[in-house]
C-alpha cells in the first residue's frame, strides 16, 4: 500500500494505460474523464510516453478538457478497479486531481486489491452489466427498476459448447435463455 499526495490539476493516469493500483481518496477531489475519440486517446498516450508526466500536467493546466469529457467528480471513495479485474487491464478513463486543493490518496497494488476487496466490486460490476443488458431489451423497457434489478440478480451466465441441446422438443424449458455471442 502506498500513500501519495498530489498537487491540484495533476494527472493520475490516462485512459488506455495499464492499471496497477486501486485508488482511495483520503482528502480532495478527483475528476474522471472519457476520451471518445480512439485516435486522440492514442495521441495522448504517445505524448505521455515521449514527453512525460510534467508535459501532460502543463497541458492539463492550460486546457482542463484535454483529457476528454468530464464524467464524474469524486470526493472520497475509491476508483480505478475496472482495469484491475476486467478485460485487457487497461484504464477505461483518465483521472486527474481537481484544481482546488492538494489530494491525498492511498493506492492498493493490484495483487493486494485482488486478494481483498475486489470480489465486492466485481459482483457489483457484473450485476450492473446485467441490468444494462436487460434495459436495452424491449421486453424489459416498461418494467420498474426494482423488477429489472431483481431479474438481474437471478440471472446466471452459462456457456454451452457448440451442438449442446438447450431444450428438447415437446418439453417445458426450466428457464428463460438469452443467447449471445461470447
Amino acid at each position: 500500500m502506498i500513500s501519495k499526495t498530489y498537487k491540484p490539476k495533476e494527472l493520475l493516469f490516462l485512459q488506455g494505460q495499464k492499471g496497477h493500483h486501486y485508488w482511495i481518496i483520503i482528502q480532495g477531489q478527483v475528476k474522471i474523464y472519457i476520451e471518445d475519440n480512439k485516435h486522440d486517446e492514442q495521441v495522448k498516450l504517445h505524448n505521455y510516453t515521449n514527453q512525460g508526466t510534467e508535459w501532460c500536467n502543463n497541458v492539463l493546466e492550460c486546457d482542463p478538457n484535454w483529457l476528454g469529457r468530464e464524467v464524474a467528480r469524486m470526493n472520497g471513495g475509491g476508483f480505478g478497479e475496472l482495469a484491475l479485474f476486467e478485460g485487457t487491464g487497461l484504464r477505461n478513463a483518465s483521472a486527474a486531481t481537481s484544481g482546488e486543493e492538494k489530494i491525498e490518496m492511498i493506492g492498493l497494488p493490484k495483487h493486494i486489491y485482488l486478494r481483498t476487496i475486489s470480489y465486492m466490486h466485481r459482483e457489483a460490476f457484473v450485476t450492473k452489466r446485467k441490468i444494462n443488458f436487460l434495459k436495452q431489451l424491449p421486453l424489459f423497457q416498461t418494467w420498474s427498476q426494482r423488477r429489472v434489478v431483481d431479474t438481474a440478480y437471478s440471472m446466471e451466465r452459462v456457456h454451452f459448447s457448440k451442438g449442446s441441446v438447450l431444450v428438447e422438443q415437446n418439453s417445458e424449458p426450466g428457464c428463460l435463455f438469452f443467447i449471445g455471442k461470447s
